[in-house]
């Protein structure tokens, strides 16, 4: 309501009070009550835009203050000396230090990670008070492997090797010690922080929401409570939200989120869910939306200066049309079940009985220890810092979400990337990848 609205109002209750006839009481007033509220209300609305101007201008100091603070700890963090957070990053940074839930969406390579982890760590630099540990949940005990080590190595670069710790959070820990940051992992395979004890816990979304029934996977049921109390207070990234089963783990992790919205902070990321569905969860939520507009994603270095050719091919995705094309460097064959994976798997090996090439198959069915070395396999071939080609890597869907990690291991001369067909609106938000 703005001045006249609210002088306006004023009048019409003082009138129907008979407030114009009265006279004030207090000997200074030589004017009625209403005649008096009214010119009080002018001075009270002349008191409020001067101390607006004051209080903008003392936050817009803080708030640059603030950013200068943000743009040096991202910095450090990412080892780019001159670059700045991007405005989604900043945007998300802000909702989350004002107290608000975050759905985000944003493409592959885009900084997604450091746009959760970034007003975190800002505010334990800051001594700000926000929450106390990160847990960070991902759908692939792979993915959360990698994002565990870069972010230690981000974290030694920044606050020195000896004030960050890697080790099981609560074996020797001091919680008198504020000095250090304690980054860990718990996945199914690594188990190295059961409690959740440390300041950044990298995990899988099972292990997340087994503790949130009271039920942890790593633990026994004896000390099934125990997760539970670690949960309160903590700010929870779900990454890769689409990933999720829509009527399982989706529908528990927003179930999780709207029980415990009074005492948590949660972003929830994703690169391509739809518009629809992220702003039914905002408003079921009652968070704010992140979404990169065509403009910042071509501003985005993965895809400035870039160009994209979609070719159709009518004609099935066969192990005969792979071994074709494949020129003994690098292929990758991406399908959409393990059973047709399996399947173009066992032709390609019959096809290259006699040939040095090596064909790799990679799908979520694998014991922990095959999956391990499946993935050491991959990096000897598609890593950087690789040793070897001629190579044929068939895998189904399972690689999506670690796309990106892999995109930024690979050598720039990867051949041929095929897919089977995929319905048109998967396309462009999995374009990146």
């Amino acid at each position: 309501m703005n001045l006249e609205e609210t002088q306006k109002s004023a009048a019409e209750w003082m009138i129907q009070r008979g407030w114009k006839r009265l006279t004030a009481k207090h000997p200074q007033f030589n004017r009625s009550l209403f005649e008096h509220t009214i010119v009080e209300l002018d001075a009270f609305q002349y008191s409020f835009d001067v101390w607006e101007k004051v209080m903008v201008k003392k936050f817009q100091t803080i708030y640059e203050k603030h950013i200068e603070s943000l743009v040096d700890i991202f910095n450090r963090l990412t080892g780019d000396k001159g670059s700045t957070p991007r405005p989604f990053q900043l945007k998300v940074t802000d909702y989350l230090l004002s107290g608000y839930n975050v759905i985000l969406s944003a493409p592959t390579g885009s900084g997604k990670t450091w746009a959760a982890l970034l007003p975190f760590i800002y505010a334990k630099i800051m001594k700000k008070p926000f929450a106390d540990r990160c847990i960070y949940a991902l759908p692939l005990r792979s993915l959360a492997t990698m994002l565990f080590q870069e972010t230690t190595e981000a974290c030694e670069s920044y606050f020195g090797k000896e004030a960050v710790e890697r080790r099981t959070s609560g074996e020797g820990r001091s919680y008198d010690e504020t000095g250090k940051i304690y980054i860990t992992i718990q996945t199914g395979e690594q188990q190295d922080d059961p409690f959740f004890e440390g300041d950044i816990v990298f995990t899988t979304i099972d292990q997340l929401l087994s503790s949130y029934f009271m039920m942890p996977v790593s633990l026994p049921r004896r000390l099934g409570n125990m997760n539970a109390g670690s949960l309160p207070g903590a700010y929870i990234v779900i990454d890769e939200f689409h990933l999720l089963e829509p009527g399982r783990a989706m529908a528990t992790t927003v179930e999780m989120q709207e029980r415990l919205t009074p005492f948590n902070r949660f972003l929830v990321m994703t690169a391509t869910m739809s518009r629809e569905s992220m702003q039914w969860i905002a408003d079921f939520l009652a968070a704010r939306t992140v979404q990169l507009s065509g403009k910042d994603v071509r501003d985005l270095p993965s895809h400035k200066e870039k160009q994209r050719t979609y070719k159709w091919v009518p004609e099935p995705m066969t192990a005969s049309h792979i071994w074709q094309y494949h020129k003994k460097g690098r292929s990758i064959a991406i399908v959409n079940t393990v059973q047709r994976a399996q399947d173009l798997y066992l032709k390609l090996q019959e096809l290259g009985n006699e040939a040095d090439t090596e064909i790799i198959l990679l799908h979520s069915r694998f014991y922990p220890d095959d999956r391990k070395e499946k993935e050491d396999c991959l990096s000897m071939f598609f890593g950087r810092n690789a040793t070897r080609s001629d190579v044929i890597l068939v895998t189904t869907q399972v690689i999506e979400a670690g796309m990106e990690g892999l995109a930024a291991a690979l050598d720039p001369d990867l051949e041929i990337l095929r897919s089977q067909f995929v319905t048109s609106g998967s396309v462009p938000p999995d374009a990146p990848r």
